[in-house]
This record gives C-alpha cells, structure tokens and sequence, in this order.
C-alpha cells in the first residue's frame, strides 16, 4: 500500500509541477498516448514519475523486509516485485522514451535490493554502514 501511495503522490506532483499540454486530457488515453508518442509530455513530469516508482519500490521493500518476521527477503521482493511488475506494465500500455524505459528497468530492481537490504539490518548496522 506505501509503496502505491508514492506513486500516486509521485503521479500528482508530476502533473501540478509539468502539466501536460492543454490541448491533451490525462483520462483519455489515446491522447495522452499520442502526446507520449510525440515527445509532447514534459520531460520533468517523466522524471518525477520515475522517481516516484523508484521511491516507491525502495519504501515498499524497505517496509515489507522489516516488518517480516521469517521470509525477509521474500516479502521485500514480493513488494519490490510487484511494483516492477506495474512499473513494466505502465511501459507496455504507453509508448516512453528509450531514457526512461532503460532508468525504469535498472532503478527499481536496485531500488528493491536496497530497500531489502536496509529491512534486514538493525538500525545500528544501517548506521554504521552509513558512516564507514
């Protein structure tokens, strides 16, 4: 569920900081499919949008590992992996830059092992990784 909330706020950040062109409603998806395919939506909005399902893969993962009391790794990459999976699939439905599929296919899996990582230390291992 965090991990949808940050990509639902991520997605309404994106919109009130780059809104799309006027003439392209958001609700119609053949516009907005036309508007992706030619370059016409606002390169911050993409790069708010995938900072957003990178955060969220992170958070999701981070909290999924943490709270597990047995299968750490499997529940962080459950939730990381399911993200991924919607984060693929918004790809599949829209046509995105090559830039932005590349950053989306490497940044949540990392940010999946990272968060997996950090919700299977204690605080103080994380703090003294952190400073070393």
């Amino acid at each position: 569920m965090l991990g949808v909330l940050c990509v639902f706020l991520s997605d309404m950040l994106s919109i009130k900081l780059f809104p799309l062109p006027a003439d392209v409603n958001p609700s119609n998806e053949a516009q907005l499919r036309q508007a992706m395919a030619a370059g016409r939506v606002p390169k911050g909005a993409l790069i708010c949008v995938l900072c957003g399902q990178t955060l969220a893969a992170l958070v999701a993962s981070f909290v999924a590992a943490w709270r597990s009391r047995k299968f750490k790794f499997w529940a962080g990459g459950t939730a990381g992996g399911l993200l991924f999976a919607a984060s693929v699939a918004n790809l599949a439905s829209l046509p995105h830059p090559l830039y932005f599929a590349v950053a989306t296919l490497l940044l949540v899996p990392a940010a999946t092992l990272l968060g997996i990582f950090l919700g299977t230390r204690s605080p103080a291992k994380i703090v003294e990784t952190c400073a070393t």
